[in-house]
Formats: structure tokens, sequence, C-alpha cells
């Protein structure tokens, strides 16, 4: 990058990491009494994070662009465009500069914050990022790469209330490339939560029903689900340990075996859980997420383990078995994104468990209103 006779240096980095970059602003109108490079000691440190509301789920501390405008007692203005990393990042600006605006664009929608020196000096934290509205799936296609070809599975398509939530799930099954409708989950809201899902089949009949209860922090603590004359049990309870949120489910199924299932979460995301069966099988895993928005948790997507808490997506796993070993397990997750945040492609790769070996490839797409 060429010199400039004006220099705003930028300073980014994440606080708990105390990494920093430094970049050069360069001057759109130039200063001839301003110093070429400014003195480290003259500076201020402002805190700076960003974080968007989309329905009931905070993304906060996300990594961004954000542009940063600055102008001194004569008015001159510098910009240079600063990334900041995941998590509160510092900006140090010269103390020069007596006013600053801080611009982001992400996800869809703008907001910007212009401040003083002294109240940049006086912020906690600077939070740029707005409420956006969710972006509604409207319909998933599931294939199947194997030998080079690919073949289309399965197709979900989703219908929405007036208001925005979850009204219906339609199920299709493609065989031999056609689509056969198998069904639809008909979901019943009770205010903001979930009350009900009643399940139909390919005929439009009744073959079962879902209800949930609450606690008072909204929070689900019983699950009763019935489908094809077969019931299932669960209790809920929720803990902290180790500044994690441990949440504990007891099982029991129709035939009274029963399971025990716990998961840790992370904010809202599930970095780890553990079942264990009645029978002696057992199940672990690990996770890591990527930092923009799962389409299903936004919506409200019912799942009886509840798998569809973690307001991000999954993009790294480590499994365990014991007793109960499956043929294929995914090793690699791979996402393609919109401008809005969301996934629009997934593929995952499949390996034999015990083989190590390369098995096949699936690809999701998603497709949104």
């Amino acid at each position: 990058m060429k010199k400039k006779t004006f220099l705003l240096t930028t300073l980014v980095g994440l606080v708990l990491l105390g990494a920093c970059n430094e970049e050069t602003l360069q001057p759109r109108s130039p200063a001839p009494d301003t110093p070429t490079t400014p003195v480290s000691d003259a500076n201020f440190t402002l805190k700076v994070n960003v974080s968007i509301q989309v329905g009931e789920y905070n993304y906060s501390d996300l990594p961004a662009s954000v542009k940063i405008s600055a102008w001194d007692a004569q008015n001159h203005l510098y910009e240079q465009t600063a990334t900041l990393q995941a998590g509160t990042s510092l900006v140090s600006l010269p103390k020069k500069y007596e006013r600053i605006k801080l611009s982001l664009d992400k996800w869809g929608i703008h907001d910007e914050r212009t401040l003083t020196q002294a109240e940049a000096l006086n912020a906690t934290v600077v939070t740029l990022g707005k409420t956006k509205e969710i972006q509604k799936l409207s319909q998933e296609n599931i294939y199947t790469i194997a030998n080079n070809q690919e073949t289309l599975e399965t197709q979900r398509t989703y219908t929405y209330y007036p208001n925005g939530k979850l009204k219906y799930i339609d199920l299709n099954q493609a065989n031999k490339g056609v689509l056969q409708y198998m069904g639809r989950h008909l979901y019943q809201w009770n205010g903001g939560l979930l009350a009900k899902v009643f399940y139909f089949d390919e005929n439009q009949s009744p073959i079962g029903m879902t209800e949930l209860n609450y606690d008072d922090a909204g929070r689900v603590k019983a699950i009763s689900e019935k489908r094809y004359g077969q019931q299932t049990l669960a209790t809920i309870s929720y803990t902290t340990e180790s500044n994690r949120e441990k949440v504990s489910i007891h099982y029991t199924f129709d035939n009274n075996v029963t399971m025990d299932y716990t998961f840790y979460r992370v904010g809202t995301n599930i970095v780890e859980e553990y079942a264990q069966g009645a029978t002696g099988t057992s199940e672990t895993g690990k996770y890591n997420f990527d930092s923009h928005i799962n389409p299903y948790a936004v919506i409200g997507v019912y799942s009886l383990f509840l798998t569809n808490l973690s307001k991000n997506n999954m993009i790294a796993a480590e499994r365990g078995y014991q007793g109960n070993i499956p043929t294929s397990v995914p090793y690699q997750y791979d996402y393609q994104y919109n401008e809005q945040g969301y996934p629009t492609q997934l593929l995952t790769k499949f390996k034999g468990y015990s083989s190590n070996q390369h098995l096949f490839t699936q690809r999701k797409e998603l497709i949104y209103e």
C-alpha cells in the first residue's frame, strides 16, 4: 500500500486474545498541518461489537467489516474499513480525531453510530446492529451424491400462519426421481411457545400428536409424543455446570425402555452431548459452530431431542459410540450462505465408522421466501 501524507492508525484486536492488527486510514482531504504519523501514546481506544436480533435469538459478538470515518478539528475526513473478529474488539484512534462514525452493513441491515471523542471515551462498549425479520425457510431438498450421480431423496415444504409462525411442514419422499407425498406436521402455538404438533399420513389421516409443557422461564419441561400408537414421554431439567447450561432429559419409550440424554449449551449452541440407554448403549458428541443463522432454530422446528435449539450451524463434530455402532457417520460440513446470513446449501460427507473410508455425500438445498 502506498504511503500517504496523513495516516490514521486503526488497531482492531480481539479483546479476549489481546491480538491486534494495524490498519492505515487514507485521508479523503489532506490537512497540511497534520503530522505524518500519529504518536501511539496520543491514542484513545473504544470497544466495539456487533449484535443482531433475529426472532428470539440474539447473534452477538459477530465478526464483521465496519467502516470507520473520523474528522479532526479542521473537519478533514479520513476513512477505512476495519475487520472485526468475533467477540468484542478494540479500535484505537489518534486523539486528534474529534468525531468518529462507525457504520455496519451485515445480513441486510445497516446501522451506524456517530460519537464525539468524549462520548467514545465514556462508552463501555459501542454496539452496532439491529433487529431483523426472520427470512423464513420455504423448501428443503436433500440429495445423495454417490458414484458421480446425484439423486433426490426427500423434500420438505414449510408454510406459515399470517403472524409468521410455522404452520405446517409437508413431507415428500422421492421414488425413482418422482416425489410422493408422505404426510404433514401441523403446528399449534400458544403465544410464542409451541404447544402441540399434530401428525398426518399421506392420506391426511391423523397418526399422532406431540404436546409440550413449559416451566416459568419458558423452557420445555415435559414432552408427550404419540405416533402410530407408540408413546414417548420426556422430562427435562436445567442446571448450570462449569459456566455452561446443562440440560438433562429422561425418556421413557412405549416398551418401558428408558434413555438418559444430557447436553451442554454455550449461549444457545449444543456443544457437547451424552446419551445412555438402559441396555448399555451410549453415544457422545462434541460440536463446533459457525456464526451464521440456523434456519430451523429461528422458525421453531420441533425435535423430540431438542436438536434444533442451537442458533448457529454445526461445522465440526467428534462422535463416539458404544454398543450400537452406526455404519456411516458424517465427517465434513461445507456451507454456502446468502447475504441475509442463512445457509443455502450444505454438503455433508459421510464415511464408514469402522473403515474410515468415504462413502457418499449428502447435499441439502435450502430455499427461502
